[in-house]
């Protein structure tokens, strides 16, 4: 029997965080069995360990977040290769920036065509402001969007490439070691007319929200398309809580 569940919170951080996680399992499954609650932790090779002196060792104080985690981590790849991104998505889908590495590919040709028509631009050529150009197909017309190898190319900005076309991405954080215990996560969606909406920030103990599925039962005050959820996990001024989607809102302008 598996005492370790990904449903326990990861709490704190290295030996208090593994800690947590252990005792939360021990406590899952005893009540899973209809067992009294117990000190103790049945761990790898079937060896009783006290859970309260497991905790003493590690330094437990009492920590309350299960914030920053990240169980079973799976690393995302550069778009159309096998190149790492430097991104790994966490096992409930958080996804953060464990390394910094370079887009091997800064510029992905442009999807727009002349029966689609352009709003900004018509073919890859319009999109000169700065290197990398692409022009780029959304709801309401055809956008330039820029490509970039590194950050250096992005200036205050993170160079991301996980598993899409490389764009510089507002950010406060450049790597998970920048936030002390916590992870450098990326919030991703689109906004009503398809535009990339992107952001780095570290997703500390104090965030009210790590996922989606953490403001599901958040009041829906919007309109959004069939399916999609009303409420997200947002980097807002204070930190990383539920927040409506970028989807929603109305139609597109």
């Amino acid at each position: 029997m598996k005492y370790l569940t990904k449903d326990c919170p990861m709490r704190c951080s290295h030996g208090a965080r593994a800690a947590e996680h252990v005792a939360c399992g021990a406590r899952e499954a005893r009540a899973g069995a209809g067992l009294p609650a117990l000190g103790l932790v049945r761990t790898r090779g079937w060896l009783m360990v006290p859970v309260m002196a497991a905790l003493a060792l590690v330094g437990y104080g009492g920590c309350d977040s299960r914030l920053t985690g990240c169980p079973d981590p799976v690393p995302i790849l550069q778009s159309g290769g096998d190149a790492p991104s430097g991104f790994v998505q966490c096992a409930d889908g958080l996804v953060h920036r464990q390394t910094v590495e370079t887009c091997l590919e800064p510029h992905v040709p442009g999807d727009c065509d002349e029966d689609f028509g352009g709003a900004d631009c018509a073919t890859d050529s319009d999109c000169s402001d700065s290197p990398h150009g692409a022009c780029v197909k959304r709801t309401n017309g055809c956008f330039c969007e820029y490509g970039c190898a590194t950050d250096a190319d992005c200036g205050p900005q993170m160079c991301v490439c996980a598993g899409s076309r490389a764009r510089c991405v507002p950010g406060s954080c450049s790597a998970s070691s920048d936030c002390g215990d916590g992870l450098c996560a990326l919030e991703s969606g689109r906004d009503v007319c398809g535009a990339p909406v992107m952001q780095l920030a570290c997703l500390n103990e104090g965030a009210s929200c790590r996922t989606e599925a953490d403001c599901a039962e958040e009041e829906d005050s919007v309109s959004c398309p069939e399916g999609d959820p009303a409420q997200v996990c947002r980097i807002t001024a204070g930190g990383w809580s539920c927040g409506e989607a970028p989807h929603c809102g109305g139609p597109c302008g």
